[in-house]
This record gives structure tokens, C-alpha cells and sequence, in this order.
């Protein structure tokens, strides 16, 4: 088991697009060998993909920090030919049906920020999504 920190922020804006300032958050993540449980729309993401013109690459795409393992739900690039924008992407699929709203987001932010400064100190090609 691993224990990564971050400090972080998240810019916010009103309706207007006017700039609010930051939220400045604290990041500690603990990371395993064990995959994580697939959302309930996992599937329906994944054949939606599928629809549009993507290729499933990674029904879970792993990647490393030192010897641990790190997992996104999706890994997917475009159909040769269809018009994607020849982009590699990692999708993480988040429902938020739990009873925990705000808690959820909190969650899904951390991670989703945690996955995008893992991917670019990786130097993956591929664009995250949330």
C-alpha cells in the first residue's frame, strides 16, 4: 500500500463565467493492488463509447506510480478513421447516487485531479475525462 499527498486547487466561476477565486483542497490518497469496483453505468458508458466510434483499449486502465498501480475505468482511442480527433483518452466513471453528494464530488475531484497530474508526469498521450 502507498500513501500519495497533494496540495491543490480547483477555480471557480458563477454562471457568468466570472472568475470567483480558488478553492484551495489537500489531497491524501491511498493506493493498492486491489481494482476497484466497476460504477453502475460502467457498461452503458462503455457501449456508448463504442457507439461514437471508439475502440475499448482497457476495460481498466492501469498505470504506475513507483511499484503501485493506479486504476481508471476506461482507456479508448478513436476507430482509424472516424473522425475523434485521433485523441487516446481515460475515462473515470462516477454515477453520484450515493447518499453522500457533496462528499462524491469531493471524492471524484481529488481523483480525477490526482489522475491528470499522474498522467502528465507520465507523459501519457491521452486526455482524462471525468
Amino acid at each position: 500500500m502507498a500513501v500519495f499527498a497533494f496540495n491543490t486547487y480547483v477555480q471557480r466561476f458563477d454562471t457568468n463565467k466570472t472568475f470567483l477565486g480558488n478553492y484551495n483542497f489537500s489531497l491524501i490518497l491511498t493506493v493498492s493492488k486491489t481494482m476497484a469496483r466497476k460504477d453502475i453505468y460502467h457498461d452503458t458508458v462503455k457501449r456508448a463509447l463504442i457507439k461514437d466510434g471508439w475502440t475499448i483499449t482497457h476495460d481498466q486502465f492501469t498505470f504506475s506510480i513507483g511499484q503501485k498501480d493506479v486504476f481508471a475505468d476506461l482507456g479508448a482511442e478513436p476507430i482509424i478513421g472516424a473522425d475523434n480527433g485521433l485523441r487516446k483518452i481515460i475515462v473515470e466513471i462516477k454515477s453520484f447516487i450515493g447518499s453522500e453528494g457533496v462528499k462524491d464530488l469531493e471524492q471524484a475531484i481529488g481523483q480525477y485531479t490526482l489522475y491528470f497530474r499522474i498522467i502528465r508526469k507520465l507523459k501519457l498521450n491521452r486526455l482524462l475525462y471525468l
